[in-house]
């Protein structure tokens, strides 16, 4: 659809939707802050998940509609029913920014009562290319975050990202880790002490790096002295457990986060480390857009599929390259099996590599 024909748009009333995952909500958060910042008088509403909601909580004129769709909209007639609760705010575009079968449900729902759509394209066929041998030397795609601008600029929103646009969190729960740092006898964060967060985990099994590595990076990081502290991120009881687990081993130096603050709380936490590594996951986006220096291993996908951390320099990319694994990137997002059976991906990966980066940004 084309661009809308307007200069300056005046007091609009924009619903914007993306249900998941994520990283992929995350990824909203400087767009609709560059939005809201250009635009003083449009009002955003935010159609997501009830748990994505602290993500956006420093942005002005911005509201989340939670929904529920195993329990409020299930089905066809739980999208109509929410089509008939949005109706009423009376909006000025719908832009869907998720391209699901949910939200083009609810687009054809808006459309046939004469609201203007603006639909975020996925380029699926040009992803799938990536994952094929013939194609393995190509150019970068463009970025998400640059794909949710270009539904912005179809609705007269025009938008400029090059500025970073960072978490606000004005200390919002810093008493609440401030207990938690307390709880642990850490002392307060100076400028001889190195906080270094890790996320060893993400959605699917090819894009972990492997507990064993991370143990491994652990013992390197460690070596370098007692004002070295690491910060274990996760979530569920298969990570917790796995994570207490490695924290038992040092604790004067480790420390479990999965389990242990609500995110907002992890939020506050990452914007006072001094380096996060993770891997192609919602944690490497939280970090980066937390405005701290992100390590982030990439294994069978591939960062120039469009999913790369914002803010982040190549450099900060670890992976093994393409011309050494021609197989890479295997999956879009990592979903798929290993075609080799060996992950070659991620075990030539060494700790040691990854030590060197982290002291790299920490010198």
């Amino acid at each position: 659809m084309s661009k809308v024909s307007q200069s300056s748009p005046k007091n609009l009333n924009v619903l914007v939707c993306r249900f998941s995952a994520m990283g992929d909500v995350i990824l909203i958060y400087p767009v609709l802050k560059a939005v809201l910042l250009a635009y003083p008088e449009v009002q955003i509403t935010l159609l997501t998940r009830a748990s994505y909601a602290v993500f956006f909580e420093d942005l002005p004129r911005l509201k989340i509609h939670a929904v529920d769709f195993k329990k409020d909209y299930k089905g066809f007639f739980g999208l109509y029913k929410l089509y008939r609760t949005l109706k009423s705010n009376q909006f000025d575009y719908f832009l869907d920014l998720h391209q699901s079968l949910r939200s083009r449900v609810l687009q054809i729902f808006f459309k046939s009562s004469g609201l203007k759509c603006f639909t975020y394209q996925k380029s699926r066929a040009d992803k799938k290319k990536m994952t094929r041998p013939e194609h393995k030397k190509r150019q970068a795609l463009t970025h998400t975050t640059e794909r949710y601008k270009v539904v912005f600029q179809r609705a007269g929103l025009d938008i400029d990202l090059k500025k970073p646009h960072f978490f606000d969190l004005e200390n919002r729960d810093r008493a609440i880790l401030d207990s938690f740092l307390d709880k642990h006898t850490l002392p307060k964060k100076n400028n001889a002490q190195k906080w270094i967060g890790i996320a060893p985990f993400a959605q699917h099994e090819n894009k972990i790096w492997g507990i064993s590595k991370i143990k491994e990076l652990i013992s390197e990081l460690t070596l370098k002295g007692k004002n070295i502290h690491i910060f274990l991120f996760g979530g569920g009881a298969s990570e917790v457990e796995q994570l207490e687990n490695i924290a038992q081993s040092n604790p004067m130096q480790l420390f479990c986060v999965a389990g242990q603050l609500p995110l907002s709380a992890e939020m506050q936490l990452i914007q006072d480390l001094d380096v996060m590594i993770a891997m192609d996951s919602s944690n490497m986006h939280l970090a980066s857009i937390s405005g701290i220096p992100v390590i982030s291993i990439w294994g069978a996908t591939h960062p120039d599929i469009g999913f790369a951390p914002l803010y982040q320099p190549k450099s900060n990319f670890v992976q093994v390259s393409v011309e050494e694994l021609p197989c890479r990137p295997c999956s879009v997002y990592g979903n798929k099996p290993c075609l080799r059976g060996d992950k070659a991906c991620m075990e030539r990966i060494s700790a040691h590599f990854v030590a060197e980066k982290v002291k790299e940004i920490l010198e």
